[in-house]
């Protein structure tokens, strides 16, 4: 039922989904949804540490089973979950090298012209990956000069983002082939998480940083907001933070 009712309607990565979903279901699939314990929980989580993997793997499964189980409170299958009594574990967070502009015009100079316009909007816009490749043209205010980021975002919120000169080009070079702004030129169709990075991890290779994700447009647009002077709280709701 959540498959059909929540992850086909909403979810855009159904690939990566699916995949967590048949996690769960080869630990939990013989467990009524109203036996799961938070020690059943624990031991979940015992059991996925015993396949060495690390904290930031385990914590995506414990997010996805704390939805399903949220969900479940949310339909009346459950009158509480069980998951929201088990803490996360513990992450050592990665901090990159600074996202510097001239390093990202190195890497952008190596992109197939017809490739470069998701990536254009990205740096412009500072939104996710995943907001720019699910892009409907309808977010898009033209007379305003913003786009409207809602049902696509992370976390749920709606927000909305000015629009440079360079995004509105970005998608003015898209033509109306496919229900997304933008999409792969060979294919006509919208891309994927898997898809956009193949461009992308071979132009940072030829440009000689290997390291360079996707995401560290993001990152390096929040930079330059702060350089320029924008108050924090401009920055966390153009980024679409909590906090």
């Amino acid at each position: 039922l959540y498959c059909k009712l929540h992850v086909l309607p909403y979810n855009r990565r159904l690939d990566t989904k699916k995949s967590l979903l048949n996690i769960l279901k080869g630990h939990f699939g013989s467990t009524p949804i109203d036996a799961i314990t938070p020690q059943g929980i624990a031991k979940f989580v015992a059991s996925r540490k015993s396949e060495d993997l690390n904290n930031k793997t385990i914590n995506r499964n414990l997010a996805a089973l704390h939805h399903v189980l949220g969900w479940a409170v949310k339909k009346g299958y459950l009158e509480e979950n069980p998951a929201e009594r088990i803490d996360h574990l513990r992450e050592i967070e990665w901090v990159g090298e600074r996202p510097d502009e001239s390093v990202i015009d190195e890497v952008f100079a190596k992109l197939d012209p017809r490739v470069l316009p998701v990536f254009t909007f990205i740096r412009e816009t500072g939104c996710r990956k995943g907001e720019a490749i699910t892009l409907d043209r309808s977010q898009i205010d033209f007379a305003r000069a913003q786009v409207v980021f809602h049902s696509n975002t992370k976390n749920g919120r709606s927000r909305q983002v000015p629009l440079t000169e360079s995004a509105l080009c970005s998608i003015a070079a898209m033509p109306k082939h496919a229900d997304t702004v933008f999409y792969h030129p060979n294919t006509l169709r919208h891309w994927t998480s898997d898809t956009v990075a193949v461009p992308w991890e071979k132009a940072r290779g030829e440009a000689g940083y290997d390291r360079l994700r996707i995401h560290d447009l993001r990152h390096a647009f929040g930079i330059k907001l702060a350089e320029e002077g924008c108050p924090m709280h401009y920055i966390s709701e153009v980024l679409g933070h909590h906090s």
